[in-house]
């Protein structure tokens, strides 16, 4: 079935994997890309780290842990690991863009909200976010070789 998630920024629609009523997915994989960002905080590993932090609380995920690189000339990748996976924002200052997923084996319907407030710290302009479950129906028979 098609979905549409995810109110401000720009929608995606995206072709969910067709799972049977019985069947429970591995996870839910939030994929949001962000654009018209502010050059600075895109550059601001404690801002960052900050924002991932908030959106962990915001959607009741339980943090275990945390790192940050930043690449030279430019460009941070922050990652919290959760319990229950992990997020991970990707920033191109030069490009005013950056890249956020969080992944979760259990559905995070508290995600949504959060992610706008990601926006609003990032100062994007747009955002677009789709939502993908990942896993294969329990009755599907093995993959082949």
């Amino acid at each position: 079935s098609w979905t549409r998630l995810f109110g401000g920024g720009a929608f995606h629609r995206v072709l969910l994997h067709p799972m049977l009523a019985d069947a429970r997915p591995l996870g839910h994989h939030y994929l949001v890309d962000f654009a018209g960002c502010d050059a600075a905080t895109l550059a601001d590993t404690a801002r960052l780290l900050a924002a991932l932090r908030a959106l962990c609380a915001a959607a009741r995920l339980t943090e275990l842990g945390q790192a940050v690189h930043r690449f030279e000339p430019q460009g941070v990748t922050a990652l919290v690991l959760l319990a229950e996976s992990h997020v991970a924002l990707h920033t191109w200052p030069e490009r005013g863009q950056a890249a956020l997923d969080l992944f979760s084996c259990r559905r995070t319907e508290h995600a949504a909200w959060p992610l706008y407030e990601v926006a609003r710290a990032l100062g994007a302009a747009h955002y677009a976010a789709q939502h993908v479950v990942r896993g294969v129906a329990q009755s599907a028979p093995p993959a082949s070789r």
